[in-house]
């Protein structure tokens, strides 16, 4: 086992890992990285910009990012304001 008690591979360069979770979840995952890598190709040359701004930012931010994109999405556009704000005034905090 590695240090994260996962079974990991590598080919190369590249390493797999395997997180013991249903193939729906795998598969969710391999959709988002593929529209991920969508997104930095439609960005081109603004791409390394990009995920330099991103990796500037501190980890708080980021994940706070990352639970508002996953919740607000259901949410009407009033809800959705008042949950940015109610983050915003978490993380500030």
């Amino acid at each position: 086992m590695s240090d994260f008690d996962f079974k990991m591979t590598r080919d190369g360069a590249i390493a797999r890992v395997d997180l013991n979770r249903p193939e729906e979840g795998n598969a969710l995952t391999r959709a988002m990285m593929l529209r991920f890598a969508q997104v930095l190709r439609d960005l081109g040359a603004d791409a390394d910009a990009f995920l330099a701004k991103l990796a500037s930012r501190p980890r708080l931010v980021l994940e706070t990012i990352k639970r508002y994109q996953a919740k607000a999405a259901h949410l009407t556009p009033e809800m959705a304001s008042e949950y940015a704000g109610t983050l915003l005034a978490l993380v500030r905090s």
